[in-house]
């Protein structure tokens, strides 16, 4: 038990260093912790055999799961402060869309098409009464 509490322990801590996948060492460490007291347990019955390498699997699972929630909880801190972030920068854009739109000035995509698409058909209409002028002015000369 021992043995295998070292192991699990060792794997985890090199696993705990990683911030965005320490949280896979809990997986490890917390059966790496059960193992290593048991193996303790037992090798106090057994007068001291294997105690150390129980003892070291016990450290190594302690430590790697320390290091894993202090990353758990980095992680989950920033998460917090992105999503407040994120909330502002939102609440933002609404609000400066709404002046945008209070002041006549298209604030979406669909808008500014609709006013292309306006534009284009004015743009159609000068062209034919270009051309209507042009026709004018033709039948006038000959």
């Amino acid at each position: 038990m021992g043995v295998a509490s070292l192991v699990l322990g060792i794997v985890g801590l090199v696993l705990a260093f990683v911030p965005c996948v320490g949280w896979i060492a809990l997986a490890l460490t917390i059966p790496g912790i059960i193992l290593g007291a048991v193996g303790i347990a037992k090798a106090s019955k057994h007068e001291g055999q294997g105690k150390g390498v129980s003892i070291g699997g016990l450290v190594c699972s302690l430590l790697a799961t320390a290091i894993a929630i202090f990353w758990i909880t980095c992680m989950a801190k920033g998460a917090s402060e992105l999503a407040g972030v994120v909330k502002e920068a939102h609440e933002e854009v609404k609000k400066q869309q709404t002046e945008a739109s209070s002041k006549g000035i298209p604030s979406s995509y669909s808008e500014l098409k609709d006013i292309e698409r306006k534009v284009k058909e004015i743009d159609n209409d000068a062209k034919k009464l270009q051309q209507q002028g042009m026709d004018i002015i033709k039948g006038l000369s000959n």
